[in-house]
């Protein structure tokens, strides 16, 4: 059993890619948005304020609405598809969860009963911050912060 609890979470500022895709595209669609809002920090000589982020604005598998991301220092000028935005102050259901992807069901599937039993519904994006690499370390050392917006 994951350690869930409840967290404010205070804005902050990102650069992030908007787009559809379908959950079979998923993978790719997240790495090329990682790519490229990476390259053009790198291309501005900024640095990453914090881990790449994901968010979720819905959970229709054949047309997923998602936000790719990574926080900034402060805020940085968009260019293209990608956007200077910011991440609005949120009430989150929080779990670190350690392990593969494959298994993100499991976890949700836990959130979703902290929840219900503390009397919490989703208000808004899923958010699943990636804390390291699967091209660094095994499935099993993949640690994500998973946060769900909750009223």
């Amino acid at each position: 059993m994951a350690e869930i609890s409840l967290k404010e979470i205070e804005e902050f500022p990102v650069l992030m890619i908007r787009r559809r895709t379908s959950l079979s595209g998923l993978k790719e669609a997240i790495g090329d948005g990682f790519m490229k809002i990476a390259n053009y920090l790198e291309y501005l000589g900024e640095s990453p304020g914090g881990a790449p982020y994901v968010a979720y604005y819905n959970n229709e598998m054949d047309d997923l609405d998602i936000e790719i991301g990574f926080p900034v220092v402060s805020p940085l000028p968009g260019q293209g598809t990608i956007h200077s935005s910011k991440v609005k102050a949120f009430t989150a259901v929080e779990c670190l969860y350690k392990g593969p992807y494959s298994k993100f069901s499991e976890i949700y599937g836990e959130m979703m009963k902290w929840m219900e039993y503390h009397d919490l519904s989703p208000a808004g994006a899923y958010y699943e911050t990636y804390l390291n690499s699967p091209g660094e370390i095994p499935e099993s050392e993949l640690l994500t912060l998973i946060r769900i917006s909750v009223k």
